[in-house]
């Protein structure tokens, strides 16, 4: 059981994503990618072996995300409806799930630390995805932030598909 405890990467350290955690279980043969958030990150970090990178396997990781995505945003929107104070962590999975789409259709692994930098050399991304992102972050219990997150997630997954497309144009080209 020990072998399956890893510390939390400093490129994953986010206090809305791992509290006060400093070390995390994983079963390395069952990774989901919301338990927890960013597994392949945390293993990929560790430099442990992993059957598939998501950020290179995109195609079928980006329809995981999106097919889990709508799950969570149906449980946001009737927490909303109901007024529940209970909003905050599935907020975080979409959010960590957004994050997930953001990096890993840009072919990389997801970095919290210093991930407005990191925006700046991708193709695909939402306008203002920043501000946007970053207002979320500072907000996630607000309904509005759950309406940002809701456009950022299509906007991204619209990028995403457009990059994809224009990539296999070229393809078929050569």
């Amino acid at each position: 059981m020990r072998e399956n405890l890893y510390a939390i990467p400093e490129e994953l350290q986010h206090s809305e994503f791992f509290n006060n955690e400093t070390k995390i279980h994983i079963d390395k043969n069952t990774i989901d990618i919301l338990q927890p958030y960013f597994s392949n990150e945390i293993l990929y970090f560790h430099n442990e072996p992993l059957a598939c990178l998501p950020w290179e396997r995109k195609d079928e990781f980006v329809k995981e995300v999106m097919t889990r995505w709508n799950t969570v945003k149906e449980e946001i929107c009737h927490l909303h409806h109901i007024r529940s104070r209970e909003i905050h962590p599935v907020m975080i999975q979409g959010i960590a799930l957004y994050f997930m789409l953001l990096f890993w259709g840009n072919n990389q692994p997801v970095k919290l630390m210093g991930w407005k930098e990191s925006l700046k050399d991708f193709h695909a991304k939402a306008v203002n995805v920043e501000e946007r992102l970053e207002f979320i972050l500072l907000n996630p219990k607000l309904y509005h932030s759950y309406v940002q997150l809701a456009e950022l997630m299509t906007e991204q997954y619209k990028q995403y598909c457009k990059l994809e497309a224009l990539k296999n144009r070229m393809k078929k080209k050569e």
